[in-house]
């Protein structure tokens, strides 16, 4: 689970943008997506209405990250995989693995059985 504060010191709480990653290339079906780090938590949004939350947990010495999330689809709408999630709100899951590479927050996610790169790159701070 999430350790103290000096073993998240790459683990910052703050915004981040989200970028997925299709065979090492950025995607072309990337959406611009915003998240929030918070003691833990993790919540977002995609410019098309998808919204997810959940929860980022560093191992212990702080070097890597497992995220697991629940992403809220609107209805039509298409996963960054380019799947098709049909005419009602679907409720996807997302799990990956991060670590810090070049202060950036990189790894890989699994979306519905695809394999996906993400990176999450420091925005800046939350207000208190």
């Amino acid at each position: 689970m999430v350790g103290s504060s000096e073993d998240r010191n790459y683990w910052q709480d703050g915004l981040y943008s989200v970028t997925y990653l299709h065979e090492g290339e950025i995607d072309s079906r990337r959406s611009r997506t915003l998240a929030v780090l918070r003691e833990g938590t993790i919540v977002g949004s995609d410019e098309h209405g998808g919204v997810f939350e959940g929860l980022f947990a560093t191992t212990r010495c702080g070097s890597a990250a497992y995220v697991v999330l629940k992403l809220r689809v609107p209805p039509g709408g298409v996963l960054v995989t380019g799947e098709r999630v049909g005419e009602t709100e679907a409720v996807v899951e997302v799990a990956g693995v991060l670590s810090n590479r070049n202060g950036e927050l990189q790894g890989v996610c699994d979306i519905r059985g695809h394999w996906m790169g993400m990176r999450f790159r420091y925005v800046g701070r939350l207000p208190h």
